[in-house]
């Protein structure tokens, strides 16, 4: 069974005649694009491209699926952009609040890729902390917010829809005295102030600032010793001190891969970016809401992906 998913995948692969270039244009990962070929490969029982060191060649079964599946794609786009136009997502106003962490891994992505899509929305997107923005969502401020769920109040006034979880490992400068170590514990960490936005309790729990965590029973939320509001600045304050930071992996890659901050050794398996969609319970979402949320949960699953295989980085 070939989806149009797929057949998009194999006739891009085909225009660029190499994965990076496709991938790119995709707006995929290498490695993603990769899986998704050998997927159908495998689904078919043929091989749809030929693979050397000067590019990607289509097979004879490769090309006629290309003939095949060009217009498949053309009169797809008619009917989705038809169903746009009835729907209502050819127009209108969507207004998304974020916490600073989804904000920063896949926020983002999400609304550059719905908007290369639907470019007569008009989105305004206003990071700040959860708990806030999941009040707003019953004042009407918002059509929908992606924040922490672990202390939102499960009032029968909102539906929330967890997303997936990400792993969260701390991290630090090169130069820092902790970096290169090829074990450290939480004890290590206690003499280096830790940078971050507001902490759920359950972190604060997690990492030993039980205090913190039991003064911020009220408030649901404890501050670090450094408190910033964007994980961007947090990188920031981390790369040029002795601080330590809170990650995903997707956050620092480009970072860590310059040679500008170090993952640390230290793994804390309940230690999780715990984040969703928080909606108006009792209020049908609009188009372009449920359209927003649907590419949201694309990105998501992708930086999942790319997490369970290796396509970013792993400790050692």
């Amino acid at each position: 069974m070939i989806d149009l998913k797929q057949l998009r995948h194999v006739l891009t692969l085909a225009e660029h005649r190499n994965y990076s270039r496709a991938a790119a244009a995709l707006s995929l990962s290498q490695p993603a694009l990769t899986r998704s070929i050998q997927s159908l490969e495998r689904t078919m029982g043929v091989r749809l491209f030929d693979r050397n060191r000067s590019g990607v060649w289509l097979t004879p079964m490769g090309a006629r699926l290309v003939e095949l599946g060009e217009p498949l794609l053309r009169q797809a786009a008619r009917v989705e952009n038809d169903l746009n136009l009835i729907a209502g997502l050819a127009s209108g106003d969507l207004k998304i609040g974020a916490g600073p962490y989804v904000t920063d891994i896949s926020i983002a992505t999400a609304v550059s890729r719905f908007l290369d899509r639907h470019p007569e929305i008009r989105i305004d997107v206003t990071t700040s902390n959860w708990p806030d923005l999941a009040s707003r969502v019953l004042d009407a401020d918002f059509d929908l917010a992606v924040v922490e769920l672990s202390d939102i109040d499960q009032s029968e006034q909102l539906r929330t829809d967890p997303l997936p979880r990400h792993p969260v490992y701390f991290f630090c400068s090169v130069n820092h005295p902790l970096a290169g170590r090829s074990r450290v514990t939480l004890d290590d960490l206690k003499s280096s102030p830790l940078v971050s936005t507001p902490l759920p309790s359950r972190v604060a729990g997690l990492i030993g600032l039980e205090q913190e965590a039991a003064r911020a029973a009220r408030t649901t939320r404890t501050s670090p010793s450094i408190l910033v509001d964007s994980v961007h600045v947090a990188r920031q304050i981390v790369m040029g001190s002795s601080t330590i930071g809170l990650a995903a992996l997707c956050q620092i890659k480009a970072e860590v891969d310059s040679g500008r901050l170090a993952v640390l050794p230290l793994v804390l398996p309940a230690l999780e970016t715990h984040y969703g969609v928080v909606r108006m319970a009792d209020r049908t979402p609009s188009p372009a809401a449920s359209g927003f949320v649907e590419v949201l949960k694309q990105v998501e699953e992708e930086i999942s992906d790319e997490e369970r295989a290796g396509g970013l980085f792993s400790l050692r």
